[in-house]
């Protein structure tokens, strides 16, 4: 039995009575009836961010199913799956986005406001990323496209180069007089005096160059074409009745010498340009009156240095390629080493 106060004068009554003692005013029985709690609306299932988080960071969107969004935790397994499929990077950040949602919110199917925005953010970054692979697969098909049409188009025969020419005209200038009355003499001259112009024209360029930097091995190759073409010029000319022919034959056979000469100086600095490339602080320089010897001179030389510059890097063999007559090896202290490659 408990008191609880009268409707009509406040007074305390006996929840027993039938009526106020005061004012006689009657006592309902819902009044005296005990109130039951209502189940609150928003009862909510006890969760813990840490084990959803944690559900999440092993298995995307497993930790949304924990706190019961099961449809939030099936598109956040999805999105995630593409982020990773597709790109490593977005993978990585919409699995970060699904661990933070799934330790923030409530639970059922109300997931807030940061859950919300956190599918929104994942759902375009995943539409970001099929709008890029949809692009790459475009570009992929039209590239190629453009490949097989070019592979399809039939090319129009190269040009003939300068030395092709020569080759050619030197050949029809071999065969017997009656077989090369279709060749015009004036042509094979000029051809053979732009071949002796472009030689003297590398000569100084080929110089200028060595005058900052190391020689390059195609200088080197590039020699060894432009002698064997000085000598055909010479051999066809040096002889001839007409002046001007003979002129350019002269001209053509003592560029042979100069070419010959610039060669070996160029090649010595690709060879001191190597070594230094590989710590060696040597000085590789073509001397002599027609520089066919080839003077390496280093401060640390030695016998062992020596035997492996002659046999492992086979340097006289590739001196003697170009001509060179001596290879002399010395520390500049008086030491050194002279082999000759003539023998």
């Amino acid at each position: 039995m408990a008191l609880i106060q009268c409707p009509e004068c406040s007074k305390e009554v006996s929840s027993a009575a039938a009526t106020c003692p005061g004012c006689g005013h009657p006592i309902r029985k819902e009044v005296r009836a005990a109130p039951s709690s209502p189940m609150p609306m928003h009862a909510q299932a006890q969760w813990s961010p840490g084990v959803a988080a944690v559900l999440s960071l092993f298995f995307p969107g497993v930790g949304q199913m924990y706190k019961g969004q099961v449809l939030n935790g099936i598109v956040w397994l999805i999105c995630v799956t593409i982020g990773y499929v597709a790109f490593v990077v977005p993978g990585i950040v919409l699995h970060l986005f699904c661990i933070f949602g799934a330790a923030s919110g409530g639970s059922g199917q109300q997931s807030g406001a940061a859950g919300k925005l956190l599918l929104i953010a994942g759902a375009a970054l995943i539409g970001m990323v099929a709008l890029g692979l949809l692009v790459r697969s475009m570009s992929a098909t039209k590239i190629q496209e453009a490949s097989a049409t070019k592979t399809t188009e039939v090319s129009p025969p190269p040009e003939p180069t300068r030395a092709a020419k020569e080759a050619s005209l030197a050949q029809e200038m071999a065969k017997p007089k009656e077989t090369t009355e279709g060749i015009d003499p004036v042509a094979v001259f000029t051809a053979f005096k732009e071949t002796v112009d472009e030689v003297e024209a590398r000569l100084k360029s080929n110089a200028e160059h060595l005058k900052k930097f190391y020689g390059k091995p195609e200088h080197v190759e590039q020699a060894t074409k432009d002698i064997f073409s000085l000598a055909f010029i010479t051999g066809a000319y040096e002889e001839s009745d007409q002046k001007e022919a003979k002129a350019l034959g002269a001209r053509a056979k003592k560029l042979i010498g100069i070419v010959s000469n610039q060669q070996r100086t160029i090649y010595a600095s690709v060879v001191e340009g190597a070594l230094v490339k590989n710590g060696i602080d040597a000085n590789v320089t073509a001397g002599g009156a027609k520089k066919d010897q080839l003077r390496v001179k280093y401060s640390l030389m030695s016998r062992p240095l020596v035997f492996k510059f002659n046999n492992e890097l086979d340097l006289p063999k590739h001196a003697r390629a170009v001509d060179f007559k001596k290879i002399i090896y010395s520390d500049g202290q008086g030491e050194s080493w002279t082999f000759d490659l003539t023998k």
